[in-house]
């Protein structure tokens, strides 16, 4: 993965629309798809036990 690739990626994330509102906030939504991206393991999202921050 280039450092180029990565870039591109979180703007995708970052300007994703959620009409489903069901994805949390922009922030949010680019918070966790890093994560999982960085963990390599769409798991890493388990906004479950997470604080009410990292998922409003």
């Amino acid at each position: 993965m280039t450092s180029e690739w990565l870039d591109t990626w979180g703007l995708v994330v970052r300007n994703t629309v959620d009409d489903e509102h069901d994805h949390g906030n922009a922030e949010n939504h680019r918070y966790w798809a890093m994560a999982a991206l960085y963990a390599g393991d769409p798991a890493a999202c388990n906004t479950y036990t997470a604080g009410l921050s990292l998922v409003g």
